[in-house]
């Protein structure tokens, strides 16, 4: 089998040019890359970044050039396709603009498909240029899907601009019209598309989980003597860039309730970049008498994040909106319980009771008694690391292979 995949972007450490965007959405697309590549024949097309052909973990990344784009300009799809969307979409100036590029990428895009013998192209991410893409797809007569990440238009807490929502809720409507096959990260996610446009069951929405990959911990970070911990203290770990949608500020209420004797023994530490600007999160920090004991440590590397996830003691996630919860499996396979909230999208798929603490209300005092439940159960971190293996890197590659193979038999439609 020949896959194409495209996305905005992927995360590969050690290559400057693919480190701009560091994030999970970018971690998770090289892995789902590398795993499939592992079976089959897989290339990239990256189409926010410009660059030359280059192999990276069995993973063929293609070509992007401006010279490239206008070489085969005369393949582009009629501008008509651009001008309906701009036409419909009341976009912000940027996304036009954006738009626009994408669509002089067209004619390109159209030219490997032709060229490659791809049996099916695996299109990431859902936003105007995904309309491009699968037109492409369809002018070549080529199978494809997509897969969503995320969904942002069901919650308010998602930063994405009002003409984006809308488009995302078009395309879902699409997709239960049965117009296309796409794959979501969690049975939640499924169920409240469902739910959203009154449908028993989207036979063309398939859930694959998403995995974990973990580096090898580095032996030159000592987590705890770099924060200055006790060893006798206890970690509790939010994993996750700084965020209204992300909750870490009901992360610091809640452990503002907590008896005095479990908060002079527990530290958090916050691992991510600050995007939130408005400083809320650092104000509540401030406010706490135990501010010391909670840590923000800004954006950690992939290759890091083993130090802090081998000597921690759980793993939360409070977050309004979530696909998946990635640092949640992450933590399960170094033996970690984990907490999180019942109205999360993937709390289906991860959940398990010998693992998992469930926060069944959003109240802060319901928060805080999970962290002493997390804290101070009797967890089995071997059942835990086996409960792990259902989210590894070969079983995603596998599901999305099997679903590859429906798609191109028409099995989903």
């Amino acid at each position: 089998m020949r896959v194409l995949m495209i996305t905005g972007y992927v995360t590969i450490p050690n290559r400057p040019e693919f480190m701009r965007n560091v994030t999970g959405f970018g971690y998770m697309v090289r892995d789902i890359a590398s795993g499939v590549g592992s079976v089959h024949h897989v290339d990239v097309l990256c189409t926010d970044s410009r660059g030359d052909v280059f192999f990276d973990a069995e993973v063929q990344y293609l070509k992007r050039s401006f010279s490239l784009f206008f070489m085969n300009a005369l393949k582009c799809l009629p501008i008509k396709s651009v001008i309906t969307l701009l036409k419909k979409y009341n976009m912000q100036r940027g996304s036009a603009i954006r738009l626009i590029y994408y669509w002089l990428m067209t004619g390109y895009m159209s030219n490997i498909i032709k060229k490659g013998g791809y049996d099916i192209v695996h299109i990431h991410g859902c936003d105007f240029s995904t309309d491009l893409w699968m037109k492409v797809c369809e002018s070549c007569n080529q199978k494809f899907i997509v897969t969503l990440h995320g969904l942002n238009s069901f919650s308010d807490t998602v930063g994405i601009d009002v003409a984006s929502k809308q488009y995302e809720r078009d395309f879902l409507k699409r997709v239960v019209d049965g117009e296309f096959s796409i794959t979501v990260i969690s049975s939640g996610m499924r169920r409240n598309i469902e739910k959203a446009f009154g449908v028993d069951k989207g036979k063309n929405i398939s859930v694959v989980c998403n995995s974990f990959s973990i580096p090898e911990r580095n032996a030159d970070l000592n987590i705890r003597k770099h924060y200055g911990i006790p060893q006798e203290a206890k970690i509790l770990l939010y994993v996750g860039n700084i965020s209204h949608n992300k909750n870490q500020e009901q992360m610091v209420r809640a452990y503002n309730l907590l008896p005095e004797e479990v908060q002079n023994n527990t530290y958090v530490l916050f691992c991510g970049a600050d995007h939130s600007k408005d400083g809320v999160l650092q104000n509540l920090i401030e406010g706490s008498h135990q501010k010391s004991h909670l840590v923000l440590c800004g954006s950690v590397d992939k290759e890091t994040m083993a130090n802090y996830y081998q000597d921690a003691n759980g793993v939360v996630l409070l977050s309004y909106a979530e696909g998946f919860g990635l640092s949640l499996v992450e933590g399960m396979y170094f033996g970690l319980p984990c907490a999180m909230h019942k109205d999360l999208d993937a709390f289906e798929d991860i959940y398990n009771e010998r693992c998992v603490v469930c926060i069944s209300d959003r109240e802060d005092e319901s928060v805080a008694n999970s962290f002493v439940l997390l804290l101070y159960n009797n967890w089995d971190s071997d059942v835990i690391k086996a409960f792990s293996g259902k989210f590894e890197r070969s079983a995603m590659a596998k599901k999305y292979i099997e679903t590859y193979s429906k798609v191109i038999k028409d099995e989903l439609l």
